[in-house]
């Protein structure tokens, strides 16, 4: 018997934060998934999503780079598009004057959205309407706490779901015993539902209102309440319902003590070796 960790809750917030772009009228949530390296961010993660049609991975992510690919005439990317993924956010945005103008650009991109592009570089972009992309990124705890008082205080972190976890000092001897037995195969992909998108999902407000003592224990403003409500609606929509309900209001408040960049440690799973 060997205890491993149990990456459900972590993959459940992404999934969520991944359906948030089915919402009719609502952003799409953004997220970093905050742990330290060498924890599955990208391979137990974030990569299990990247094959959904909706969803894009980028390995590297720059302002002019973005508007080349996203507004390509002809091509479109844009339409459909609610997520894109970046695995290692860390060095995307380690801190220079590249990195700062591509912050603001991401802020609106991810939050107020945008009508288009307008550059030196390119030809001039006007869309239908605005376009709003969210994005999921990994994170070290070293870059929260490098750029994090910088990034509060230009807007910039509070438009982004907090989440974070890290492993047992056990659970990382027994997956490094796992990999030199040559136990541990690619975790499957996970697909998301499109056959229900772009759809209004209603509740009743009384039943968010346990979600508010959450936003005040995460320290959090009517950003942080938005995107918990859209993660409730979210699960409604996972589960394939129009209607969220109370299950789906416990299911974010459970998932919610892993909404911060304490980096605490996943519960255990416990698996048999044959």
């Amino acid at each position: 018997m060997m205890l491993v960790p149990d990456m459900t809750p972590i993959i459940t917030i992404v999934e969520l934060v991944a359906y948030t772009g089915g919402l009719k009228g609502r952003k799409p949530v953004s997220m970093f998934l905050c742990a330290p390296t060498g924890h599955g961010k990208t391979e137990y993660v974030m990569k299990r999503f990247e094959k959904n049609r909706g969803i894009h991975r980028a390995e590297m992510l720059t302002r002019i780079g973005i508007a080349k690919w996203l507004f390509k005439p002809g091509d479109e990317h844009w339409q459909g598009l609610h997520h894109l993924i970046i695995a290692d956010a860390t060095t995307v945005l380690g801190g220079n004057d590249v990195n700062e103008s591509l912050e603001g650009y991401l802020q609106s991109l991810n939050y107020e959205g945008t009508s288009g592009y307008h550059s030196l570089h390119l030809p001039s972009v006007n869309l239908p309407h605005p376009v709003t992309i969210g994005l999921i990124a990994g994170l070290v705890p070293a870059t929260i706490k490098r750029r994090g008082k910088r990034w509060a205080e230009i807007g910039f972190l509070r438009r982004y779901l907090p989440t974070s976890y890290s492993y047992t000092q056990e659970q990382l001897k027994n997956l490094m015993e796992l990999t030199l037995r040559g136990r541990t195969p690619p975790p499957p992909p996970k697909w998301i539902n499109y056959r229900l998108w772009n759809v209004e999902v209603t509740i009743k407000e009384e039943l968010a209102l346990p979600l508010i003592p959450i936003v005040a224990n995460l320290n959090g403003d009517h950003t942080l309440a938005e995107m918990l409500f859209s993660l409730v609606l979210a699960h409604a929509l996972r589960r394939g319902s129009l209607v969220a309900d109370g299950q789906d209001v416990a299911a974010v408040i459970r998932l919610s003590q892993w909404m911060n960049y304490d980096c605490l440690h996943l519960p255990n799973q416990t698996i048999e070796l044959e």
